[in-house]
């Protein structure tokens, strides 16, 4: 069936679908009324919130101020006492609506089971349900339209266009930056390197042609060896013969009798 044109009324359970964290419970309440109120062109009937106050953050009892809902205060607050609280909320929906209307129901407990069935099968009301992971399929069903809490919850995608890489600088048109020089610093004059000097080549012909006639007046091995051997076999022929030749006969004599002169002279009495 057609969603009918009454007023819509919005029961959030925030025990069983809580704001995630680093999400703002405003721009949750914005984008319920965005979805299911603006874009049906709908009107706002209820939007009541049941939880224990001391347990909800503060920054979510700002948002919720801020948008204008009603925070139904539930003390110590357990599933049991908090599922009580809605059901009397959805007892009096009906008590007021005496016209089809819809109700939008933020839990996916299976406790209202009975209240929807009776809500849309008896009374003719369109009832729109926002569920979790862990929500009753059999709940589920019982309902005119399901929405997965996720699409309240996360945020959009934003396509941020890619950052391009810097353009490659073109050797051509780069331009050399002129030298920065440090005023404060001061100046030392450091001597120019001299380049060495140029050879003389006239020099250097002089200097190989009196290597050259060195050289050639060096006798060559072979000559140097051969002057060597014949002087060394002439030397041994002289020191041979001297060996070989007597010593002469009357040098002997003359020799032996100097010497008996000599023993005579140290002893008188022989």
């Amino acid at each position: 069936p057609r969603q009918p044109k009454g007023s819509v009324n919005i029961l959030w359970d925030i025990e069983n679908l809580a704001v995630p964290a680093g999400r703002s419970a405003f721009s949750i309440v914005m984008k319920l009324r965005q979805r299911l109120i603006t874009e049906r062109n709908m009107a706002e009937g209820s939007f009541a919130v049941f939880c224990d106050v001391t347990k909800l953050p503060k920054k979510h009892q700002e948002d919720l101020h801020h948008a204008n809902v009603d925070i139904q205060h539930v003390p110590n607050c357990k599933s049991v006492i908090t599922d009580k609280a809605i059901y009397k909320a959805i007892q009096l929906f009906k008590e007021q609506q005496r016209t089809p209307a819809t109700l939008v129901l933020l839990s996916g407990d299976i406790d209202f089971i009975r209240c929807i069935s009776e809500l849309r099968f008896n009374q003719k009301h369109y009832v729109i349900i926002a569920y979790n992971a862990q929500a009753n399929t059999k709940l589920l069903e019982t309902a005119n339209e399901t929405i997965p809490w996720s699409e309240f919850t996360d945020e959009p995608r934003v396509n941020t266009p890619k950052k391009r890489d810097p353009p490659k600088p073109n050797p051509n048109q780069m331009v050399l930056a002129p030298e920065k020089v440090d005023t404060d610093k001061p100046r030392v004059n450091t001597p120019k390197k001299r380049d060495p000097p140029k050879p003389n080549l006239s020099q250097m012909f002089s200097v190989a042609q009196t290597a050259n006639d060195a050289a050639s007046r060096i006798p060559s091995p072979g000559v140097l060896l051969t002057a060597f051997s014949q002087q060394y076999v002439a030397q041994t022929n002289n020191e041979d013969s001297k060996r070989i030749n007597p010593v002469p006969t009357d040098i002997l004599r003359t020799r032996v009798k100097r010497n008996k002169e000599r023993l005579c002279d140290q002893n008188p009495k022989m």
